[in-house]
Order: structure tokens, then sequence, then C-alpha cells
């Protein structure tokens, strides 16, 4: 898999693993910070140890870091802002106790990849019976005040540098059934991607 930059004021950039490991790592999400730094997060075939890599301005690949993170939750949210905080959502899978399954993670990571703060349970629970087989509402952005924005089906979260949550917003979508699967944050106004049920 390739991530492939177009830039107004540059030529298109891709970003994409060296030959020798094309093969041996699957890119699993991206995330771009506000000064353009593109990073991805994936995770050796075959293995549940998740990895954050960075690139260059030319597409090149820096050493990757690895996120110390438990094998029992599944990513749905990555986000890196410009001061390499990294943010990362997920939920508890089958593997986890079963008073945890389904229920969500929200932790802060330094640029080495260890957890310096854990954010707790923020999300609704997710029913991992359905999880993979329908649109995943959320979203998550760096915004341009330097706050990191992480968006669930019922309200947007405004977490600092630092991984407080500053603010809780709840969202008022048109009906209960439609689903928030975008998230545009600027000059703190907020844009979200909306999507209707089938049939609605």
């Amino acid at each position: 898999m390739n991530i492939l930059k177009i830039s107004p004021s540059s030529g298109p950039v891709v970003y994409k693993l060296p030959p020798d490991l094309a093969d041996k790592i699957s890119f699993y999400d991206f995330s771009v910070t506000p000064s353009d730094t593109v990073w991805v997060l994936a995770n050796a075939t075959g293995s549940p140890e998740l990895q954050a890599i960075e690139f260059d301005a030319k597409g090149e690949m820096k050493t990757p870091i690895q996120v110390q993170m438990s094998e029992q939750l599944e990513v749905n949210r990555f986000l890196v802002l410009d001061t390499g905080a990294i943010l990362i959502a997920g939920f508890y899978t089958d593997k986890a106790p079963e008073n945890l399954r389904g229920r969500s993670l929200l932790a802060l990571f330094d640029n080495s990849g260890r957890m310096i703060r854990n954010l707790g349970d923020n999300f609704l629970p997710v029913d991992l019976a359905s999880v993979h087989h329908a649109p995943q509402q959320g979203g998550c952005v760096a915004g341009d005040d330097g706050n990191a924005y992480m968006m669930d089906a019922d309200k947007i979260l405004a977490i600092s540098p630092g991984g407080e949550i500053t603010r809780r917003i709840v969202l008022h979508k048109p009906s209960p059934e439609t689903e928030a699967t975008g998230l545009y944050v600027s000059k703190g106004q907020a844009a979200i991607q909306l999507l209707r049920p089938r049939g609605s």
C-alpha cells in the first residue's frame, strides 16, 4: 500500500516502504500533522505489534517506533501532532476479559512509543459481532490550534497536546440513525461528514 500526497504548492509525493520491507509490513492507518508530516501506523505481517512510522518530505521512511499497546485492543483512530505526541483510540476485542470487550480506550504516547497517559473509556461501546460489517462512525484530526479532535457517534473530544480533554462537544445529528463518519476542523470550526442509513 502507498500513500499519495497532492499539494498545490509542490509536485505529488508517494510515501511507501522500501522494497525489502514492502511485503513484510502492512499499513494500518495514517495521519498527517498540521505541518504536513506523514505518519503511518503499521504492523509486521502476522504480528499484532504496532509500529508508528514517520516519513520525510521526500517520502522516505524513518526508523519505526514500536507502540507499546495491548494486543487485546484494535485501533480505530490514529493521530499524530506536530509535537510528536501520538494519540491512539481503539476498542477491546474478544481477546480481552469479558467485562472489557467492546469498550474503548484512548491513550497518549510519546515519540518513543511509550504510553504516557491513559485517557480511559470515552467512546460508545462497540458491538464486536457487527463492527466490521458496517461503516465505522468517528474520526480524528489535528487542529490548526495545536489540539487534537476525536469524534465518536455522539460527541467530539478536544484534547490538548499534553493529553488533557479540554472540551466535550455533543453532536446534534438530524436523526439518531445518521452516522458521523468524517471530521474536519479549521479555525475553531468543525465540519462533520454524515452518512444516511440505507433505505432512508
